[in-house]
């Protein structure tokens, strides 16, 4: 599981799309903080 999330943060495409979902996920960890 681990050498795939490497694999994946090699390319500068997959890693913007992991970096945008992890910020999409603490986003909405945020929002239902706030509601």
């Amino acid at each position: 599981m681990l050498w795939r999330k490497l694999y994946l943060l090699k390319s500068p495409k997959n890693a913007e799309r992991l970096k945008r979902a992890i910020s999409d996920f603490e986003g909405n960890k945020n929002f239902r903080n706030w509601i």
